[in-house]
């Protein structure tokens, strides 16, 4: 991945992006492994301004063809994402990171999401209906990790999840257009 250019002549990605951000792996999988500390300046889309942080490296995490780098801000005690994509000007410090034991519970709470916003909402059985072709691609590529597919025999079958419903559950359950109906709960219909 170093070489992308290369690279792109065998593997056609989505989209024709240079992996940005993929040049910081090796430095941020280090950092991890020793439990040290990182420094980085990291660009605001938005507001088009740069700030610089502290942290310290727990894990990364993909979502949507991206990486983000979970970690926490010094002074803070709540986890934080950080898209790899946007940060620059990364150093490894001579200081000991705050142990991921430390925050599992926090990291656990990507366990009933799908992607990276979770809330304080409770988990919830979420069922729909299904046609059986669209089942097919849903045992091959799932949603959510709970996810649970049966077919039926009269052409549609039921899908059920067991999660928090976010944004991003609420935006991959619509992509699937009217090949699905969502059944329960009722604020999901």
């Amino acid at each position: 991945l170093k070489d992308y250019k290369s690279f792109q002549k065998w593997v056609l990605p989505e989209d024709s992006s240079d992996f940005t951000g993929v040049q910081h792996f090796e430095k941020l999988i280090h950092a991890i492994s020793i439990n040290h500390k990182l420094t980085f300046l990291k660009e605001n889309y938005y507001g088009g301004t740069k700030k610089s942080y502290t942290v310290s490296p727990l894990c990364l995490k993909e979502y949507a063809n991206r990486w983000y780098l979970i970690a926490v801000a010094d002074g803070e005690n709540e986890i934080r994402n950080f898209g790899i994509d946007r940060l620059s000007d990364l150093k490894i410090q001579n200081a000991n990171a705050l142990k991921m034991e430390d925050f599992q519970e926090q990291l656990q709470q990507y366990d009933d999401v799908v992607g990276l916003n979770y809330s304080d909402s409770s988990i919830e059985d979420i069922a729909m209906r299904a046609h059986n072709k669209q089942i097919k691609y849903l045992r091959r590529l799932p949603i959510h990790k709970s996810q649970v597919c049966q077919d039926g025999a009269d052409d549609w079958g039921i899908v059920t999840y067991k999660l928090r419903p976010n944004y991003e559950f609420i935006m991959q359950i619509l992509k699937l257009g009217p090949m699905v109906e969502v059944l329960k709960p009722q604020s999901l219909r």
